[in-house]
């Protein structure tokens, strides 16, 4: 299967392990287990969560006015001073110089707001590139996810068909070795021979727990790709591959949606977006800015304790007060806002430049991907049809071994290069998905044609 299904996470699966202290997975298993705990994906999406919050705070900081609330301020002062300044701002000795003491209670609401030319809505589509990079940043986490978690899982199955192949090798070899043992009981072969066979099937058995070796690592990196550490040790059944003719595949359409998916490129089409906001906020220096006060509160002022969480609200108390301002800061400035204007237009230029530099990557990068897929498809029609060649002619070589017109090393070779070609086939097949997996990856899409998963 393409393993592209989403769905909640693999908790079900761990509920199927009963006695068994390991689970058996499809591709489609994996990747919904990894779609609910792989950590990078995880921390990708974890970040969706600040956007509201984010969001709320530009609408209150950027775009709305701000509100400042105070409930209750209440306090009590002591003061001595032995100077003073008479009406003329003079210093002049304090005649009373003793302690005086005074306590207030405060209560208001302020508003501010302030506007300079496109801000509020500079502010917004910041906030929105935000977002949108946030979401992008899924996207390629889960995609980057898909294609590791492909791979190490044909890793497995490829590992699995090799170590099946060994076994069924192994079983040929113990065939050999009674071959051997009632040639030598007629006296149609020495004892060399048997002791011969014997090597070989023991040197098999060798290869058969290295190759055991090799898929049980295998499984380690899937368990690790997957990302969940309370899952139990895996296994993976060999599942049918979507091998096809790749000689069809259009390169034309292929970059057209390399162009459009790859997440390169949207990550170089934000990267852009981001510097064409920061370049268009330096351009805010250019209006006047507004502003916008008004305060609506309630102070009681008195001595000793008399004004101490006085909260009888009398009419009296109450005081209000508001401004409307417009400034012109056009010459405030002027090498600061030039320098960083300059940097905003160069950041921008250079942000364009290596979007550029990566189409041309990615392109470079399709081709040489669908070239080598090609090359991968032959390679294993090669492959299959040497299998062939080999098998027919081991059986010919074990016939005439029984019979006795050929000898155990010839017998041996042929069942080598036999051996070496199956391997070959798998091996082929294998490399075909990860050059599929490459262009795939490469494109920023699947390129399977239908029927082919």
């Amino acid at each position: 299967g393409s393993g592209f299904a989403s769905g909640p996470g693999g908790s079900a699966l761990a509920a199927q392990v009963a006695a068994s202290d390991s689970l058996t997975v499809t591709l489609d298993d994996a990747i919904r287990m990894a779609r609910a705990t792989n950590p990078a994906l995880r921390r990708a999406e974890n970040a969706l969560d600040q956007n509201g919050a984010e969001r709320r705070a530009t609408l209150m900081g950027s775009v709305l006015p701000n509100v400042t609330v105070n409930l209750l301020e209440t306090g009590y002062r002591g003061n001595l001073s032995f100077q003073a300044r008479d009406n003329f701002g003079n210093p002049i000795q304090n005649p009373a110089a003793d302690w005086s003491y005074f306590s207030s209670t405060n209560q208001g609401i302020t508003l501010n707001w302030s506007i300079q030319g496109m801000s509020i809505m500079n502010a917004l589509r910041a906030q929105d590139a935000t977002e949108d990079g946030r979401a992008a940043a899924v996207t390629t986490a889960d995609w980057t996810l898909l294609g590791d978690l492909r791979g190490r899982y044909f890793d497995a199955m490829r590992q699995l068909e090799l170590v099946r192949l060994e076994e069924q090798l192994a079983a040929g070899r113990e065939v050999d070795l009674e071959s051997a043992n009632r040639r030598f009981e007629i006296a149609q072969a020495s004892r060399v021979d048997v002791l011969n066979a014997e090597v070989q099937l023991e040197q098999q058995r060798i290869t058969i727990r290295e190759a055991q070796a090799a898929y049980q690592q295998a499984l380690l990196t899937l368990r690790t790709t997957i990302g969940d550490p309370d899952a139990p040790a895996l296994r993976v059944e060999v599942e049918s591959l979507p091998i096809f003719d790749p000689s069809n595949l259009d390169e034309a359409a292929l970059l057209a949606t390399a162009r459009g998916e790859n997440p390169r490129v949207r990550e170089a089409d934000l990267a852009v977006r981001d510097a064409r906001i920061a370049l268009d906020r330096t351009g805010e220096r250019w209006w006047p800015s507004i502003f916008v006060q008004a305060n609506l509160g309630r102070a009681v002022n008195g001595f000793d304790l008399d004004g101490f969480s006085d909260l009888s609200h009398q009419r009296t108390d109450l005081n209000s007060n508001f401004y409307i301002g417009v400034s012109f800061p056009l010459l405030s400035n002027w090498f600061q806002d030039e320098s960083r204007e300059a940097q905003a237009r160069v950041q921008f230029a250079n942000q364009q430049e290596s979007r550029k530099e990566q189409l041309l990557q990615i392109e470079q990068s399709v081709r040489t991907e669908l070239i080598n897929l090609r090359n991968q498809y032959e390679s294993l029609q090669l492959a299959e049809r040497s299998a062939e060649i080999a098998a027919e002619a081991s059986e010919l070589a074990r016939g005439e071994y029984r019979i006795g017109t050929r000898r155990f090393e010839d017998l041996q070779t042929t069942l080598e290069q036999e051996a070496a070609a199956v391997r070959s086939v798998i091996n082929a097949r294998y490399g075909f998905m990860t050059a599929l997996l490459s262009l795939e990856a490469a494109v920023g899409a699947p390129v399977r044609p239908a029927g082919s998963d």
